[in-house]
């Protein structure tokens, strides 16, 4: 189980979106783990519109103590030597 705190800004297409990937450090790793919009501890909310972005409908992802199962990690990556 994965507990997730933090703020995701300008996500393309977040307004819409049913999931996203978000990539977050365990360790000295970055690990890739997939976040449900209906997910307890996620709220998303709309970007303020700019100029040229407005289309691609962009949100702001808040995590706040939000758990998700381990078998949704994407990967995790080893650090650079």
């Amino acid at each position: 189980m994965w507990r997730l705190d933090g703020v995701k800004r300008w996500l393309s297409f977040g307004q819409v979106a049913h999931c996203f990937l978000v990539f977050a450090k365990h360790g000295d790793r970055s690990v890739g783990i997939l976040v449900r919009r209906d997910d307890p501890g996620v709220t998303v909310v709309p970007s303020r519109p700019t100029s040229g972005f407005r289309s691609a409908m962009p949100a702001d992802l808040h995590l706040d103590g939000c758990r998700v199962p381990a078998d949704r990690t994407a990967g995790a990556a080893r650090p650079a030597r």
